[in-house]
């Protein structure tokens, strides 16, 4: 006997309250499928063919305390649960399901919160994108409102990107170079979070950058990614009264681009310039030191042969 929606959301409660008392690092055991039909909302999207996709309606910080290590992510939707100023599922997805529950799903689906994702980070969930229901239907990997931070997502295919919009993707070991997109049309990475991924192949021009005009978005955290931005400061676009704007956005970029290089500089944090500074006045005070020292000697030791 399966436990129905009330007994489910009564359970998910008791287990989010039992688990403050596991220790931090430690993680407990779940029955495979008890724990999968808590995690995930199962829905028919194709009466016709019967076919099915799960929605990851049970997630948060939590999780970090489950061996997730064992459940199957097959078939799960990284893109159909955002918040309510996105409008799901998208028209490509009508192609998919049959007309009624098309016109149904946005009244299925569950919202976010405002600033909240689908949260699975530092878990040891292994999931494989390639296996998710919009990569299955499109080709494509499709990520929308999802918190993988700390997750070991670095057996994914990430040249098969398709849209990652408002995710977090730090330390999660992916691998990201130009050539993966390379005459691609349609792939975009936006308000997303890649702190700690290597962008270091990767050359953009900061106005391209600010307009949204390549894979990787203005709006995304690069911090200590190694990406190499280009500025010209003499180019047209810069200097013309109507994008004054361009370069108050750029200046507002430069928190998250610490890590990064701007025309060849690497940017330093506010603590790193901070070391710095200390460091060169060490250094200076030193070789002052040094100086006065030496001097006062060589002053001391031509007095003193002019007693002799």
């Amino acid at each position: 006997m399966m436990l129905n929606k009330d007994g489910k959301n009564e359970l998910r409660e008791k287990i989010i309250e039992q688990l403050k008392n596991v220790p931090d690092g430690q993680k407990v055991h779940f029955d495979k499928e008890l724990l999968e039909s808590l995690l995930f909302q199962t829905i028919t999207y194709n009466k016709n063919t019967n076919e099915k996709l799960k929605l990851p309606v049970w997630s948060g910080d939590f999780l970090r305390k489950i061996d997730l290590s064992e459940v199957s992510f097959e078939d799960v939707s990284w893109s159909l649960i955002v918040d309510e100023s996105w409008d799901c599922p998208e028209e490509e997805f009508v192609e998919f399901m049959d007309e009624e529950t098309y016109e149904k799903m946005p009244d299925i689906l569950p919202y976010l919160e405002l600033d909240s994702r689908v949260d699975y980070s530092y878990t040891n969930a292994n999931i494989d994108f390639s296996k998710s229901f919009e990569f299955k239907k499109t080709g494509k990997i499709k990520l929308l409102f999802c918190n993988f931070n700390g997750v070991n997502l670095s057996k994914n295919d990430m040249s098969k990107i398709g849209s990652v919009y408002n995710c977090d993707l730090a330390d999660t070991g992916i691998t990201l170079s130009p050539e993966m997109f390379a005459n691609k049309r349609g792939s975009a990475i936006g308000s997303t979070c890649l702190k700690n991924i290597d962008l270091s192949k990767f050359s953009v021009s900061a106005i391209d950058l600010i307009n949204d005009r390549y894979i990787l978005q203005g709006d995304c955290d690069f911090t200590n990614t190694g990406l190499n931005i280009s500025v010209n400061p003499t180019e047209e676009e810069w200097n013309t009264e109507e994008n004054k704007w361009l370069k108050n956005e750029f200046n507002e970029m430069m928190t998250r681009l610490c890590g990064c290089y701007i025309n060849g500089k690497l940017v330093h944090t506010e603590e790193e310039k901070q070391a710095i500074a200390q460091e060169k006045r060490e250094e200076y005070e030193k070789m002052k030191d040094e100086i006065i020292n030496s001097t006062i000697e060589s002053i001391d030791e031509q007095v003193s042969h002019m007693k002799r």
